[in-house]
């Protein structure tokens, strides 16, 4: 999996300098050691196009799979089929085009739905808490808290001004027929970013000198140049500020209307003060990047004097205004994990072990971001990544002959 700076990625110098300016490295790789620092954004990229797990572990050999490899289009899992005396998972119900079909297992079944599929899955087929399982007429396999230990990246947008827009990405200014013939033929400019997507920062806001991890980034900044509007008003930049390690977790519940429907999120979000407190420091620095740094000055940057709706009663900038604004705008990171926490065996909060096996179920592992025990402080990427790799080499052991 190829990992690297983005050819075109405008403005970027502007941010390291402004770090620099706060005393931040920039010359550091952001998927190494924790360190704080401005860095430029990196991706999974060939020739400006993006390389996907796929793309990196499939494509190649996908014809020599073909004849392990039946992909059933257009259908849904439903249940996992056990065996109640055995306490042996034998196969899947699914739905294809509306139809009830059954899949059964030589081997074992691998569940890869995501930390809010596999919980679903597993929940339905009776493998989760015991008195919610009963609660809802459901045949208990094995007493386990799926479900529980939910994680996510609370998430939060703040807009700045800047007069000066020759930095800026504008699609509609930007995405020429020179740029296509520049992507086509090279694989570079403007065709090859993410909606303006050019430097992020990690830097650690709270007190981790108090446990001796000063250096141990709790929130993660990500800058866009972006701007779809603007021939009648100032472009603007894009700041998403990401709490990277939240002290609250949530849950996934059956919906007791519809077990087969959509999940019940409790996101928990904020419900610890401290992640309130980290994300308005967040909103402190990003506006010292801003306004309080030469680089940015010179261009005229600005954060916009327009109070957020529903926080108009509170002095614009105060801290009761901040908290209302992160009250309003926060929301998820899409990273979300721990629904089927990994632990050992003897672990009450655990559900699958360290070879993510379904604990109490043979034949039956989980294989995905929702078997992480605690959230990483940045992208889920990697970690997932690392995850499959662990979970296959498990299969291997149990299975391979030599």
């Amino acid at each position: 999996m190829p990992v690297t700076t983005s050819s075109y990625a405008p403005g970027a110098e502007l941010f390291l300098k402004a770090g620099a300016e706060l005393g931040y490295r920039s010359d550091v790789d952001p998927n190494g050691p924790q360190i704080m620092s401005f860095t430029r954004v990196e991706v999974n990229q060939i020739h400006g196009r993006r390389m996907s797990s796929y793309d990196a572990f499939i494509k190649d050999q996908a014809q020599d799979l073909r004849e392990y490899l039946d992909i059933r289009r257009y259908a849904t899992a439903q249940k996992i089929l056990i065996d109640n005396n055995t306490r042996e998972a034998y196969g899947i119900q699914y739905l294809r085009h509306g139809f009830p079909q059954l899949a059964y297992a030589k081997k074992e079944i691998i569940l890869c739905a995501g930390s809010f599929g596999s919980p679903l899955l597993l929940m339905r087929s009776g493998i989760g808490p015991e008195a919610d399982l009963e609660a809802l007429n459901i045949s208990v396999a094995a007493n386990l808290p799926v479900g529980k230990n939910y994680q996510d990246h609370p998430i939060l947008p703040l807009v700045v001004e800047l007069l000066d827009k020759s930095y800026m990405y504008v699609p509609h200014l930007n995405l020429t027929e020179s740029s296509m013939s520049e992507f086509l033929e090279h694989g570079v400019g403007p065709l090859t970013t993410v909606k303006g997507l050019t430097a992020q920062a990690f830097l650690a806001l709270s007190n981790t000198t108090t446990v001796g991890l000063s250096d141990w980034p709790d929130i993660q900044l990500t800058f866009f140049f972006n701007s779809e509007k603007m021939v009648s008003r100032p472009p603007k930049i894009y700041t998403w500020i990401q709490l990277g390690r939240p002290k609250n977790t949530g849950s996934v519940k059956l919906d007791p209307n519809d077990i087969n429907g959509p999940p019940i999120i409790d996101w928990n979000m904020l419900s610890e003060e401290d992640d309130e407190t980290i994300l308005m420091t967040g909103i402190k620095k990003v506006l010292e990047v801003f306004e309080n740094t030469t680089v940015f000055k010179t261009l005229g940057a600005s954060y916009l004097d327009k109070p957020v709706y529903g926080c108009n009663e509170y002095k614009f900038r105060s801290g009761r205004y901040w908290r209302c604004y992160i009250s309003n705008l926060v929301e998820s990171g899409g990273n979300s994990i721990g629904t089927c926490r990994m632990g050992k065996r003897n672990d009450l909060n655990a559900v699958v072990d360290s070879k993510l096996k379904v604990i109490g179920i043979a034949n039956l592992r989980v294989i995905d971001a929702s078997v992480m025990p605690a959230i990483p402080n940045t992208n889920l990427q990697a970690a997932v990544i690392a995850i499959s790799e662990k979970g296959i080499a498990g299969v291997l052991e149990d299975y391979l002959t030599i």
